[in-house]
């Protein structure tokens, strides 16, 4: 039996469309094959996710039988034919959930992790491994690329591009995104996995208390995944409000990080700030004219905190830049009003404490079953 050194757990919720291209992507991988083992983890599906898995399986494991010389896809003589692909089923529990399940059955010495809507370049896995063996390199963080044309997704490109040149500026990040990222296995082990209480923003939460712990985090700009961008504005509006929702309650458990992180810039903070106070005074204006004045200058400030990113995006996308500062507004709006609702919700008087709760991942096996 072949033990892999590398193990990659995909999450995967009613994602039949896109599952067969991410598992197709990483057996075009520039390392030898029987290095790693992929984990799908099968999250209450209603789209035949997991039958389109299983079909992949098994026509992997016939061309693994019936390729010359008895070697095998692996490329190692091997008389059961090893596929290195798992299935693992559960009820609908969330990607947390998943994704910990996964670490919990992954038999390498890394753990990488990747959505099941991302296709991965040839040569992902060597990167990300590359950066976790680096001396104390705990975890990595890829970056997402889009080949879509559509005005919002390149937007939203541009968002996650700046993002990328602020972090690179650091030695070290304290933010992995879960689409794309890569920890070893045991530092993950020590903090708990993700906290499966957390509806979204887990792997902000995991990288805070990463960072808290101690370890160092790092990006590898040249491990490069492809992903599909909300086409339209109400769900990039969506997302934007469900993500600052759950960053609401993060921001409870790490509120040292509410000034500074690296992932979000300050200016974008401002923003989210700027917005409500805005509207505040749009709306006394209807009572004390002096208030539109204050409004005037509100927006004026605002402007100023978008112009470094709208100035960026007009040199490289200039139909995208003349569109940038009407939808950073709106982008505002969206986060603003998820970080309140999710103040609204969670209260100050929540107690977190950085740890995760239950359903962390030593809590998740007995609700999965492994099948081939």
């Amino acid at each position: 039996m072949i033990s892999p050194s590398f193990s990659i757990v995909i999450p995967a919720y009613n994602a039949a469309r896109t599952i067969a291209s991410c598992l197709q992507a990483l057996e075009r991988q520039s390392i030898p094959r029987q290095q790693y083992e992929v984990i799908v983890v099968d999250d209450g599906s209603t789209d035949g996710t997991a039958e389109v898995v299983q079909r992949f399986i098994r026509a992997r494991d016939v061309a693994n039988r019936d390729s010359p010389s008895g070697t095998g896809l692996t490329g190692v003589s091997n008389p059961r034919p090893l596929s290195l692909i798992t299935l693992i089923r559960q009820p609908r529990q969330g990607a947390a959930v998943a994704r910990n399940a996964g670490a919990c059955l992954a038999g390498g010495d890394f753990v990488l992790f990747l959505d099941a809507d991302c296709v991965p370049a040839d040569d992902w896995v060597e990167r990300m491994i590359s950066a976790l063996q680096q001396d104390g390199v705990a975890g990595v963080g890829g970056v997402v690329r889009s080949p879509q044309q559509g005005l919002i997704p390149r937007f939203i490109q541009a968002e996650y591009d700046m993002r990328y040149e602020r972090i690179a500026r650091r030695p070290y990040t304290d933010f992995v995104s879960s689409g794309t990222a890569g920890y070893r296995r045991q530092v993950f082990a020590a903090v708990g996995g993700f906290a499966a209480e957390l509806g979204g923003a887990e792997d902000t939460d995991l990288s805070f208390r990463l960072c808290e712990a101690g370890y160092r985090l790092v990006l590898e700009p040249e491990a490069v995944v492809y992903h599909l961008h909300p086409e339209s504005l109400l769900a990039y509006v969506r997302r934007k409000f469900i993500y600052a929702y759950w960053r609401a309650r993060v921001y409870q458990r790490h509120p040292q990080k509410v000034a500074d992180d690296s992932r979000t810039p300050l200016s974008q903070k401002l923003q989210i700030g700027l917005v409500p106070l805005i509207a505040l005074s749009l709306a006394a204006g209807l009572v004390w004219p002096f208030a539109w004045a204050l409004a005037a200058a509100l927006m004026g400030g605002f402007v100023l905190t978008a112009v470094p990113f709208v100035l960026r995006t007009l040199r490289r996308d200039p139909l995208v830049g003349l569109i940038a500062l009407p939808l950073t507004l709106v982008s505002a709006l969206a986060a603003a009003a998820g970080l309140m609702c999710g103040i609204l919700r969670f209260g100050p008087s929540w107690r977190g404490g950085g740890q995760p709760g239950e359903g962390s991942w030593l809590n998740t096996t007995d609700s999965s079953t492994r099948n081939r």
